[in-house]
């Protein structure tokens, strides 16, 4: 359940999801990422938090 609910926070702002898992700085460098790369990053973090957050 605390899978989903990380998957679903990086979908609406990357990041969000890894600080609930306490990766703070893996928070830090998806947050960066959308400030550059706009809506990938929110693919990417979703992602990431889906696969390999644990």
């Amino acid at each position: 359940m605390k899978r989903l609910m990380a998957t679903l926070a990086s979908v609406v702002l990357p990041g969000v999801g890894h600080v609930l898992y306490g990766s703070f700085g893996w928070a830090t460098i998806f947050i960066g990422a959308a400030c550059l790369f706009g809506p990938v990053a929110n693919i990417l973090a979703t992602l990431h938090v889906l696969l390999f957050v644990d």
